[in-house]
């Protein structure tokens, strides 16, 4: 799913800002006024930064808890969907056992009518109604069974596991209300910190930074210094 994608992608860029106070290594290229190419290894370490490395792990840190908090949301929602099937599922087979009942009574009535009809005790009409009574019974109980088919059927696509022995309801534990757990509280905190550690990070790009950098290369440009930039 897309929230179980972000959350992985999430940790890995969390595990990434986690070691950005390391050296970071990489070429350097350019070209000298003679028109030759020179490359060399940079090697770079941050002195100070107004805090910007420690932003960025703070950044990434609160996006991982935000893709937790989204992957939660997404997860609760696909179980009440789960629920809601089967709940229809267990209100649709209830009906259709009380259809049943009642269809298997009414057609011993109907036959009962029929007799009472062909005795010249009742008029025709009274097993016309009785008739009409057990046909729509009949189309009840065939659209109740459509139903919990339907409901079955989809919640077997959204479950790991069969489930066409779970049967019956039972009723919800106590809850244990906590206005800190709540997930739309957890998300709004995490987007905070997110956001807060956002604006660190770009405040810190805009002042100035110290760093060491050395340079390691074939045609005798090696050197130590420090660099400033802002």
């Amino acid at each position: 799913r897309a929230a179980e994608a972000e959350l992985r992608a999430a940790r890995l860029r969390a595990v990434a800002a986690s070691r950005n106070w390391l050296p970071t290594l990489g070429p350097r290229i350019s070209l000298t006024a003679m028109g030759e190419t020179v490359a060399n290894m940079l090697i770079q370490q941050v002195l100070f930064d107004n805090g910007g490395k420690k932003a960025e792990r703070a950044f990434a840190a609160a996006d991982v808890e935000v893709a937790a908090v989204t992957l939660a949301e997404d997860t609760n929602g696909r179980v009440h969907d789960a629920l809601t099937l089967y709940v229809a599922a267990e209100r649709a087979r209830a009906s259709a056992a009380l259809s049943a009942r009642a269809l298997e009574r009414t057609r011993h009535f109907e036959h009962v009518m029929s007799r009472r009809v062909q005795g010249g005790v009742s008029a025709p009409s009274d097993l016309s109604v009785v008739s009409q009574k057990r046909a729509e019974l009949e189309a009840d109980l065939s659209a109740e069974r459509r139903a919990e088919a339907t409901a079955l059927a989809e919640l077997a696509a959204m479950a790991a596991a069969p489930v066409d022995g779970v049967r019956g309801l039972t009723a919800p534990g106590p809850l244990t209300p906590n206005p800190d757990a709540a997930l739309a509280v957890l998300k709004a905190q995490a987007e905070s910190r997110r956001a807060v550690a956002q604006a660190q990070a770009a405040r810190a790009g805009l002042l100035p930074t110290l760093s060491a950098e050395a340079t390691v290369g074939d045609n005798g440009s090696d050197g130590v210094g420090l660099a400033a930039g802002g």
